[in-house]
């Protein structure tokens, strides 16, 4: 017993880590919250790129009233499309950046679509409005192709005005960073 309680007390700090480091990988919210600081540092800004890629496929969203839109009919508006679940950290954590791009972008050519992959319309909108997020919900309603979706979340794309893809990132990315704001507004006048 005498060697159990030296063993702890030798090893105090190492088992409060264990402690710590076990809340945060099963507290999503927590690993949310210290993932939104990792991107904060500047290492995950993502990149328009200057090559755009035709879209091969369309994909058809439904919005929460049941509405379709189709990407061939976007054309002409610049399009942001976010793939994500509500049980993903890295969703989770890039979520307040896109609500910055949304809120930047508020009355210019750009449409956003937050694509829940899950098909839970009701979680999905209860999680939007608990974080008081304001960016439109959708959920597919055709397949989706792998040009768009490799099944790693998240994934965002965006299309230019003639519908090509100028952005495929898959993991979270600070779509707050000026940078890329810029670049989305540049995207709207070209």
């Amino acid at each position: 017993m005498m060697n159990f309680k030296k063993l702890i007390k030798e090893n105090t700090g190492f088992i409060i880590s264990l402690v710590v480091m076990g809340f945060i990988l099963f507290n999503p919210p927590v690993r949310a919250f210290f993932t939104r600081q990792i991107l904060k540092t500047g290492l995950f800004s993502p990149k328009i790129s200057d090559n755009a890629e035709e879209l091969k496929q369309d994909l058809l969203l439904k919005d929460i009233n049941g509405k379709l839109i189709s990407l061939k009919e976007l054309e002409g508006k610049v399009v942001f499309i976010n793939f994500w679940a509500t049980w993903c950290p890295p969703c989770i954590a890039e979520m307040p950046s896109i609500q910055k791009l949304y809120d930047e972008t508020q009355g210019l050519n750009v449409v956003f679509a937050m694509v829940d992959v899950d098909n839970d319309p009701d979680k999905a909108l209860k999680f939007l409005e608990k974080g008081n997020f304001t960016l439109p919900l959708y959920h597919p309603s055709s397949s989706i192709s792998d040009q768009l979706f490799e099944g790693s979340l998240p994934t965002t794309i965006v299309l230019n005005k003639k519908g090509q893809i100028v952005l495929k990132q898959q993991g979270m990315s600070d779509y707050a960073d000026k940078k890329f704001i810029d670049k989305i507004k540049s995207l709207v006048t070209e």
